[in-house]
């Protein structure tokens, strides 16, 4: 392993933002259970929420870029034309890093995660993630997140 090679120790900050119309974040399971989960991994957790409107999801990464290592967008990822987080999101990232989305939907093992544009952006040095709302989606999602977080930030942010 090089000198340079990120060993993973590094605990992180999270935001985790609701897109919804009609879920708030009081009624957000999805988003609750994945704070449970990444909790163990994290130094802290932000929560905040947007409608599904562009101008909504772009100012809730605005006010997370500055306070979080890592985003995660929840729900707005489907095929729905109200569904416009992944499509936002790619509009204003540095990079995109679709492989994040492929093998979220091989491990989902449905063939409904198909219908997602789950991805992972890369955003002023900050890892950014678009995954569907679903509360069955959230075990594959953080396990993938928390697995490939650490060592996406430092790439992102490595000189």
């Amino acid at each position: 392993m090089s000198s340079d090679h990120f060993t993973g120790k590094r605990r992180l900050n999270f935001s985790i933002i609701l897109v919804s119309t009609t879920r708030t974040l009081k009624d957000d399971e999805s988003g609750n259970d994945l704070e449970a989960m990444l909790k163990p991994f994290a130094n802290e957790i932000r929560r905040d929420s947007s409608h599904d409107d562009p101008n909504e999801i772009l100012a809730s990464l605005e006010r997370s870029i500055s306070e979080s290592d890592i985003i995660v967008f929840v729900g707005g990822t489907g095929p729905s034309r109200y569904d416009l987080t992944s499509a936002t999101v790619r509009r204003i990232a540095d990079k995109e890093i679709r492989g994040f989305g492929e093998l979220f939907r091989m491990r989902s093992g449905t063939d409904f995660a198909y219908l997602s544009d789950a991805s992972m952006f890369v955003c002023s040095g900050r890892i950014v993630y678009t995954i569907p709302g679903s509360p069955n989606a959230m075990k594959t999602a953080s396990d993938i997140i928390i697995g490939l977080s650490d060592h996406a930030f430092h790439e992102a942010n490595k000189e």
